[in-house]
C-alpha cells in the first residue's frame, strides 16, 4: 500500500482557520497570541485571473507547533523517492486570502512579511523554510533570520519593575518613627515640636539610631517634594587631643499627620491602594499574555499563500533502530486488508512519521521522546504512549515487540491531546 501524496488528514478534524477581515487598499498587520506577526502590504492582493482586488477581503490563517497539532492537520512531514526524508519543525503555518468565498493571490512582485513564533531551543543551526507546493511536496529550503521577540522582553521586563507601593500615612508597627525635641537652640523648629516622623531614608556617619540620640548644632529641615522632607544635622565634637570630628546625618522622613490631614491622607491613599492593584492587575495579565507568545521569531518573507515550515532534516543518527512490531488490536481487524494510518509521534523533535501497515517490519525507534498512534477502520485510535515506547528504546537488543495499545474513539483521543497541544512549556532562553 502506498502513502497518499499532500494532506491526509487522519480524523477528517483540522485546527480552524483563524478569520480575519481588512481593507486590502491599507497596510495591514495581523497579530497572533503566539506572537506570530504577518505584514500585508497594501493593494498587494488579486483574483486568481488577475483581476483586481478592492475593498475588504479575508485572511484565513493558522499555525502549528506541536507534534500533535501537525498530526491532525495530516501535512505530510516526510519526502523523497523512500519518503526517508523526515522533517523536525520549529514552526508551521498556513495562510490564505478570500474575497467573497473566492481564493486570492499575491501580485507579481508583492511579499508578505512573516515573524513566525518560534518555541524551539535549537536555535537556527539547519533549520531553513519550505514551502508545500500545490499543498503536495516540499520545495526547496531558504534561509531566514531568527531574532529575539522584542515586544515580549519589554513587556516582562515592565512586569518585574513595578512602581512602589502608595506610603500609607499613618506609621505602623514596622516603620521606624521618631520625634525630636525643638529647644531654645532650635526656636525655629517649634512648629515641629510635637510631630513624629516616619524614616524613609538616610544617610550618615553614624547609625541612624545612634544619630536621633546626638545633641546636633545644627538641624536643618527642607521640603523635597509633597509630604517628603530631608532633615540635614551637623555637629562638631572636640577629642581630648584638640582634634575637631564632624558628625553629618541626612535623614529623608515624612511627617506622621494628625486629626483632620490625616483623615484625607487616608482616604487618598485608599484610592491610590485601588489605582495601584488596579495597575498591577493589568501588567500581571499583560506579562501572563506575552509569557504564551515564543521568545523568539523566524523572520522571512513569502510570494504566495499556501502552508510554510522552519524545519530542519532528522537523519539516521536520531533513530536507534529498526524494528518489527505485532499490535493487540490485530487479532480483530486484519492489517493486510484493511487501511491502518501509523503515526510516530516526536514529541521533542516536534514531527510525524507516518507508515502503512505494510512497514510495520522497519518502524523506527527514535533516540527522543516519543509516542504512537494507529488509525483504526472502526472508529477508534490505538495509541502508545511515551512509557510504553521507552521499553522499545531501552531494549535495543531486541527486533520485535509485541504492543498492547489503549483505544479510544475518535472524539475522545482528540480530547486526550487537547492539553498536549497547549504551548505552556515557554521557551526560558531569555531568563
Amino acid at each position: 500500500m502506498h502513502i497518499k501524496k499532500g494532506i491526509n488528514e487522519p480524523f477528517g478534524h483540522q485546527i480552524d482557520f483563524v478569520r480575519q477581515d481588512f481593507n486590502s487598499e491599507e497596510d495591514y498587520i495581523f497579530r497572533q497570541p503566539t506572537g506570530t506577526e504577518i505584514f500585508i502590504p497594501a493593494n498587494s492582493l488579486e483574483f486568481e485571473d488577475g483581476q483586481t482586488v478592492k475593498g475588504k477581503v479575508t485572511l484565513k490563517f493558522r499555525e502549528y507547533h506541536t507534534p500533535f497539532d501537525v498530526l491532525l492537520s495530516g501535512i505530510p512531514m516526510q519526502f523523497g523517492t523512500e519518503r526517508d526524508k523526515m522533517f523536525s519543525s520549529a514552526g508551521m503555518f498556513e495562510i490564505r486570502g478570500e474575497k467573497n468565498g473566492k481564493p486570492l493571490k499575491l501580485k507579481k512582485g508583492k511579499s508578505i512579511d512573516v515573524k513566525l513564533a518560534n518555541y524551539s531551543n535549537k536555535g537556527k543551526a539547519d533549520f531553513e523554510i519550505f514551502k508545500l507546493e500545490n499543498d503536495r511536496d516540499w520545495g526547496e529550503g531558504k534561509d531566514f533570520d531568527l531574532i529575539e521577540n522584542q515586544d515580549r522582553k519589554v513587556i516582562l521586563a515592565k512586569a518585574k519593575e513595578k512602581g512602589p507601593l502608595p506610603v500609607n500615612p499613618n506609621g505602623d508597627s514596622t516603620d521606624f518613627i521618631f520625634s525630636f525635641v525643638a529647644d531654645k537652640l532650635f526656636k525655629h523648629l517649634q512648629v515641629w515640636k510635637k510631630t513624629q516622623w516616619k524614616l524613609i531614608d538616610y544617610k550618615g556617619t553614624v547609625p541612624v539610631d545612634q544619630a536621633l540620640r546626638l545633641d546636633w548644632d545644627n538641624l536643618k529641615i527642607t521640603q523635597k517634594s509633597g509630604n517628603t522632607f530631608e532633615l540635614k544635622l551637623t555637629a562638631s565634637r572636640y577629642r581630648k587631643n584638640g582634634e575637631e570630628v564632624k558628625y553629618e546625618s541626612t535623614i529623608i522622613a515624612e511627617p506622621l499627620l494628625k486629626g483632620k490631614q490625616l483623615e484625607l491622607a487616608l482616604k487618598k491613599y485608599e484610592k491610590e491602594l485601588v489605582k495601584y492593584a488596579d495597575e498591577i492587575a493589568a501588567l500581571n495579565r499583560e506579562a501572563e499574555r506575552a509569557q504564551k507568545e515564543a521568545a523568539f521569531l523566524s523572520r522571512f518573507s513569502i510570494m504566495n499563500f499556501g502552508i510554510y515550515n522552519c524545519d530542519k532534516f532528522l537523519n539516521s543518527n536520531d533513530i536507534l533502530v529498526h524494528v518489527q512490531m505485532e499490535f493487540d488490536f490485530e487479532a480483530e481487524i486484519n492489517p493486510l486488508i484493511n487501511r491502518i494510518s501509523t503515526y510516530v509521534i516526536l514529541e521533542e523533535d516536534n514531527g510525524i512519521v507516518s507508515y502503512n501497515s505494510s512497514d510495520w517490519n522497519k518502524i523506527p525507534i527514535f533516540k527522543t521522546r516519543c509516542s504512537m498512534a494507529f488509525v483504526l477502520p472502526d472508529g477508534f485510535v490505538a495509541y502508545v504512549d511515551n512509557s510504553t515506547y521507552q521499553t522499545f528504546q531501552n531494549q535495543t537488543s531486541k527486533r520485535f515487540f509485541k504492543v498492547e495499545t489503549k483505544r479510544m474513539k475518535y472524539k475522545d483521543f482528540l480530547e486526550f491531546i487537547k492539553p498536549k497541544q497547549k504551548r505552556l512549556e515557554l521557551d526560558t532562553r531569555l531568563s
